[in-house]
């Protein structure tokens, strides 16, 4: 029983059923949502291989395992198949909007991919290993955006100046966030021309200020601790590897050691038997 179901939801057929299932929700899309009886057929025979792979990984206890990876995993599939599970219930739904997004929850099953093949999942383990540096960058640039937006909000009077909205917190922090991915240039210059009240040297050293901390310094920082952090990894994973080489050859070395005293032992013995030999032969 354990082969078969090592084979079934194994590393070989799991991904093969994993990518099946996002093709078929391709064709899908293709045909505009429309669900076809041989589709939903399909659809419910995945749900029913992922419903009964989660079932094996929590009898397995994977779901309070040490690891966690394998943690992460297990309760990102499960959320993923108990979606698709409601989402089979659209065609005896009247209103089925909620459900039909469900659905869409289907292709986040292709990340799976990653805790599958051994390349993959090296990377996979750096990006999670980078993930809490990602998470307080990214929260360092959305206090820069919300300061400069409470900023701008009194600098331009609660104003629309072009693109840039600065009349009430949320529409200012959108305008900020659309500043730094795409071209600040436009809105910087609309911003002068249309908005006299301010000196022109105030409107630079906002737009400037901004774009100086949001983008190139926090950038720039981003990718010195990212790459100081990488090295840190791949030098930490190189001196294991290096330590337990030496522990290894340390241990061939301490094996060594004890064959050539069972060596010397059985040469002792040998010479203990001649002797003995030759004394038996001279009293013959």
């Amino acid at each position: 029983m354990k082969r078969v179901t090592a084979i079934v939801f194994g590393d070989v057929v799991r991904p093969l059923v994993i990518t099946a299932c996002v093709l078929v929700l391709g064709v899908e899309a293709a045909m505009h949502n429309a669900i076809s009886p041989l589709l939903y057929v399909l659809d419910t025979l995945f749900v029913c291989y992922f419903a009964l792979e989660i079932a094996h990984r929590a009898i397995m206890g994977e779901w309070k395992s040490t690891s966690n990876e394998l943690k992460f995993w297990f309760w990102f599939d499960a959320f993923v198949t108990i979606s698709c599970v409601l989402a089979l219930f659209i065609p005896f739904v009247d209103h089925p909007s909620l459900l039909a997004a469900l659905r869409i929850v289907r292709v986040f099953r292709l990340f799976r991919i990653f805790s599958i093949f051994p390349g993959i999942r090296s990377i996979e383990q750096k990006i999670l290993g980078a993930m809490e540096t990602v998470v307080l960058f990214g929260f360092f640039s959305v206090l820069i955006i919300y300061v400069y937006a409470v900023i701008g909000m009194n600098l331009f009077e609660f104003s629309r100046i072009g693109n840039m909205n600065f009349e009430n917190l949320y529409e200012a922090m959108v305008s900020m966030f659309v500043l730094i991915t795409n071209d600040w240039a436009d809105a910087w210059r609309t911003t002068r021309q249309q908005y006299p009240a301010l000196p022109t040297m105030v409107v630079d050293l906002y737009f400037f200020s901004f774009i100086g901390f949001a983008v190139i310094f926090t950038l720039n920082v981003f990718i010195a601790v990212m790459t100081s952090q990488i090295e840190q990894r791949f030098s930490s994973e190189f001196n294991k590897r290096v330590q337990n080489f030496e522990e290894d050859i340390d241990s061939i070395r301490e094996e060594e050691q004890k064959d050539n005293v069972k060596i010397e032992a059985l040469a002792k013995e040998m010479r203990e038997i001649k002797e003995l030999l030759k004394n038996s032969n001279r009293e013959g």
